[in-house]
């Protein structure tokens, strides 16, 4: 039996595939800190229906007005760790460097493909575990948005590209301890 994905239950439901998503996240409760932005009346039912759901993360788009050259696409794990902790928008600067120079590059689109893939599941084990948010944090989010706001500069795309691949073999130790 095949499942249908956000697309597929918005236009069912008559509501936005951003809302299917929230609702996706917030039924698992696995996206600490993002504010919602259902519909109240549309719960219900898109709880109902998303049971059946397969997330499809491999279609960042969405219809959140989102300008971003990637689509609508979330720091998965950043947003877990920072628990609601900071306001969401601290992220942006992380996802216009993502956009801007993480993917004008072959090796920086396959990486950053795979963090799309592998990060939904991550993030969900990260925003369960008090320890691994506080590390990922501490070491790797806050730096990484203070680093992101430095004037454009070689300096500055190396030490994001350190903290991004330093980030990706955490996630996966993430992946296998928890």
């Amino acid at each position: 039996m095949s499942h249908p994905n956000e697309k597929e239950v918005a236009a069912e439901l008559g509501v936005s595939v951003r809302e299917v998503k929230e609702a996706w996240h917030w039924a698992r409760n696995d996206a600490a800190g993002t504010p919602y932005q259902v519909r109240p009346e549309k719960v219900t039912e898109i709880y109902e229906t998303i049971t059946t759901i397969q997330p499809d993360y491999s279609d960042d788009s969405d219809d959140s007005g989102d300008s971003g050259q990637g689509g609508g696409s979330s720091c998965y794990i950043a947003t877990a760790a920072v628990q609601g902790l900071y306001p969401t928008d601290i992220l942006r600067p992380l996802k216009d460097w993502r956009y801007g120079v993480l993917e004008s590059g072959r090796l920086g689109l396959q990486l950053s493909g795979y963090y799309r893939k592998t990060a939904p599941n991550i993030a969900f084990k990260v925003s369960r575990s008090e320890g691994w948010a506080r590390f990922i944090r501490r070491w790797f989010v806050l730096p990484a948005t203070r680093v992101a706001t430095w004037p454009e500069s070689p300096i500055k795309d190396i030490c994001l590209w350190m903290l991004f691949l330093c980030g990706l073999a955490v996630s996966k130790v993430v992946d296998l301890t928890v």
